[in-house]
């Protein structure tokens, strides 16, 4: 398993990583080559939970390393496949040259099949749309092109919503080829804890309502802040936890709207207290606006919380508003900030309805959503794959040539 982010580098590592991890709890062997954290010479390895971990370094330009662009990288992770063992199946999470030019280079070596994950639209229909002026003309353009011919190229596709799915398939894709493969919920590494003591461990007031919100992605920020600035003036108790790295021209907004400090900030949490900050919120703010990006999208953190038993606040788009509202393990409205901010106070008020929600969240992840089930069916998928690859190889060493 490919991915051009690094061990601590966000949800597609960790989805990554989630599979590999019970693939070899089923007694396959997996490894994942992803990108050292740190610049630095050669490679590092670490085995983590069985799963062999391969951290290849670049170039130590910060504007490149860890983004999938880096030919020092890519070159290295060439270096390092000539040096080992024969793989059986190639599975490439995205499109970038670290982890597609491997791919290809395994495909050629070892006549292995190459899987390629759909997670996110970073072409032109998506993320290079967002971007501007020369963010617009690089990555956007080799976003656009590269996203497109991993497509095209695949063997087999992983995608993240169904959205994806149908757009593969409708490209040109075999639909027995394409395999919906939605988030999974880490049942195991994160368990709820009671929240007055997730509370204190974290140095958390114990009295304030409090709500998660994880950062998603830089696109999403805007409205969360607007959300959260018109939650705190409904509710002057209210608080918000924020994850993941500060943004000073962020920071600057909510101060100038007079609710800077019913803002926490955790920043890059490990796995373990990341779990437990999640038992320390009451409910998880999950905003997604109304465009093709985020219909094609499908949070990583949709799983936590239910592995948390956390309640989800999210928008009716996509999959993860179907699952809010099938599930009923959290409350779904319309793409607007005044809509969310009314429904975040709104489930505050209401502590029997969050726990009803909560138990529910947490029997859906240990019976339907986690990784192991995941997994379960993505075996299947590699196996049927593998046999219909194999076939295809001997169809065409048989045929008579013309």
């Amino acid at each position: 398993m490919l991915t051009h982010l690094s061990v601590e580098g966000g949800a597609i590592y960790t989805r990554a990583f989630s599979l590999a991890r019970e693939l070899v709890r089923m007694g396959h062997q997996a490894t994942v080559l992803a990108s050292a954290a740190r610049p630095g010479p050669g490679s590092m390895q670490q085995v983590v939970d069985g799963v062999q971990i391969e951290c290849v370094s670049g170039t130590r330009l910060p504007g490149l390393r860890g983004k999938g662009y880096d030919p020092i990288e890519v070159l290295g992770r060439l270096r390092w496949l000539r040096e080992v063992g024969c793989f059986d199946l190639v599975h490439a999470f995205g499109h970038r040259p670290a982890v597609i030019v491997p791919a290809s280079a395994a495909r050629r070596r070892w006549r292995a099949p190459v899987v390629v994950d759909w997670a996110d639209l970073w072409g032109w229909h998506g993320i290079a749309a967002e971007r501007s002026g020369l963010g617009r003309l690089t990555i956007g353009v080799l976003d656009d092109l590269l996203e497109r011919r991993s497509r095209l190229t695949a063997d087999g596709m992983t995608t993240v919503s169904s959205w994806l799915a149908a757009s593969a398939v409708s490209e040109g894709v075999p639909e027995q080829r394409v395999l919906h493969l939605p988030p999974g919920a880490p049942v195991d590494r994160i368990r709820p804890l009671p929240r007055p003591v997730a509370r204190r461990r974290l140095g958390l007031p114990q009295e304030r309502p409090l709500i998660l919100y994880g950062g998603l992605s830089s696109f999403d920020r805007p409205m969360a802040l607007e959300v959260i600035v018109r939650a705190a003036r409904s509710d002057s108790k209210l608080c918000f936890l924020l994850l993941g790295a500060s943004i000073a021209a962020h920071e600057r907004e909510l101060e100038q709207a007079g609710v800077g400090d019913r803002v926490l900030r955790l920043g890059a949490l490990d796995y373990a207290t990341y779990g437990m900050a999640l038992s320390a919120a009451d409910l998880m703010l999950l905003p997604l606006e109304r465009r093709t990006m985020d219909t094609a999208r499908f949070p990583q953190r949709a799983g936590d919380a239910l592995a948390a038993g956390l309640p989800i606040v999210a928008t009716d788009v996509g999959d993860l508003g179907g699952l809010v509202a099938a599930h009923e393990v959290g409350v779904i409205c319309p793409a607007e900030p005044s809509a969310l901010a009314s429904a975040v106070v709104a489930l505050l008020r209401s502590p029997s309805r969050r726990r009803a929600m909560s138990r529910r969240a947490r029997r859906l992840a240990e019976e339907s959503y986690a990784w192991h089930y995941r997994a379960l069916a993505l075996l299947g998928f590699y196996q049927n794959l593998l046999s219909e690859c194999s076939r295809e190889r001997d169809e065409a060493q048989t045929s008579p040539r013309g």
